[in-house]
């Protein structure tokens, strides 16, 4: 998976991030079948900037749901630091049923 180092140029972080969002949208709301030429056009960059970031459509796929793991994995930690467990298990049951509700709507 193409992933940015550390020492990319902050234009190219910002349009990666351009892509993953757009992707995240277009995929939750046309599914997973659209083009590259789509997620593209919803980012606002030229679909050579969707290639220098993502080999093929399954990469970013990958790239997007490794995103969404990384945010759920943050809310879990977040939410287990909570006093009251109990509290902190329902924050992140509503969280993640807000999220599901969102993609569906």
């Amino acid at each position: 998976m193409s992933s940015p180092t550390s020492g990319s140029r902050s234009d190219a972080r910002v349009n990666r991030g351009k892509i993953l969002a757009a992707a995240d949208r277009v995929y939750a709301a046309e599914g997973v079948d659209v083009t590259l030429d789509r997620i593209a056009q919803e980012a606002g960059v030229g679909v050579g900037t969707v290639y220098r970031n993502f080999a093929n459509k399954g990469e970013l796929i990958e790239a997007v749901l490794a995103d969404r793991l990384d945010g759920m994995l943050s809310l879990a930690r977040s939410c287990a630091e909570h006093d009251d467990a109990r509290e902190g298990l329902f924050r992140f049951l509503r969280t993640v049923v807000g999220w599901i509700s969102d993609s569906v709507a």
